[in-house]
């Protein structure tokens, strides 16, 4: 449908002492790679925030677009359905 896969993923941040240990970097150094980190991880959310709202969006303009809308006044007969009664699965 022209929108990219998207898998629930879990992440883990590591605390701050265990990347200085591996990175053997500075304090500060380390501060700023998460501080990029978080920002990046902000943005991917915004990205799939957008993809979501246009791929609703879209999906109701075609659902808008294959059904009719239909007003009806007082007085109109209609007919009233109970769907308790239909048949479940495909018939």
């Amino acid at each position: 449908y022209g929108v990219e896969a998207q898998l629930p993923v879990t992440m883990e941040l590591p605390a701050l002492y265990l990347m200085k240990a591996i990175e053997d970097t500075s304090l500060s150094d380390s501060l700023d790679k998460r501080i990029m980190y978080l920002k990046k991880l902000n943005e991917d959310r915004m990205q799939v925030f957008d993809r979501i709202s246009s791929h609703q969006e879209k999906v109701k303009s075609l659902f808008d677009k294959k059904t009719r809308s239909r007003d009806f006044k007082f007085g109109n007969i209609v007919l009233l359905w109970d769907k308790r009664h239909e048949p479940r699965g495909s018939h």
